[in-house]
């Protein structure tokens, strides 16, 4: 009972074990997921929960299993959207808690990985700036590590659509980030050991 398309079977049975593997399966993404799209830790695990409560009542609606992910992403992109809407401080970049949890192991990394989180955060600032339908694919794309196909799903759009909307995004970061003085691929570092670091190259 490894493969989500099992598990989901299996949930959709009554299997109290599948159903509690299968969205644990998913709890950490989802919360750093909510998180970049809130910009508040606490909102994201309240959207996080939301999620889940609306999911496990409606696993009956999934009618293709293989897409599991995709909609349950979709499910956390509009409960994080709504929890932004709702909570009144969305907290600045610099005082965003780390994506990987409150207590995250960064904090005791050298002055390297500090340069790389002060590169990153910057990186991340620049998202910010754009609106719901550009930030949102961008942070699927490069922070979950979902393939436009994937993003497409999750936000029930064309694929076209989605790769147009990632373009100009990429544009619009390029521009913010040379604005104030920065070459956007010296800022852009894959890290494995740091979530505020994109999973794909930006800039290929």
């Amino acid at each position: 009972m490894n493969s989500v398309e099992q598990l989901v079977r299996l949930a959709l049975e009554g299997n109290a074990e599948a159903q509690e593997r299968l969205f644990s399966t998913e709890l950490d993404r989802s919360v750093r997921l909510a998180c970049l799209i809130t910009g508040d830790w606490a909102a994201a695990e309240d959207a996080v929960q939301e999620a889940l409560i609306s999911a496990y009542r409606n696993l009956h609606a999934l009618k293709d299993e293989t897409r599991f992910t995709q909609w349950f992403t979709r499910i956390v992109v509009n409960k994080a959207r709504t929890m932004r809407r709702r909570n009144a401080r969305v907290l600045p970049m610099e005082e965003l808690p780390a994506i990987g949890g409150p207590n995250d192991a960064r904090a005791a990394q050298p002055e390297g990985g500090a340069i790389l989180r002060e590169r990153n955060d910057l990186l991340m600032s620049a998202i910010q700036t754009l609106n719901d339908k550009l930030r949102i694919p961008i942070i699927l794309k490069y922070y979950s590590d979902l393939t436009e196909v994937a993003i497409a799903q999750a936000m029930d759009l064309p694929s076209t659509t989605i790769k147009s909307r990632l373009h100009i995004a990429r544009l619009k970061i390029k521009k913010y980030l040379q604005s104030r003085g920065f070459n956007a691929q010296d800022l852009v570092v894959d890290s494995p050991t740091n979530d505020h670091a994109p999973k794909g190259g930006m800039w290929e």
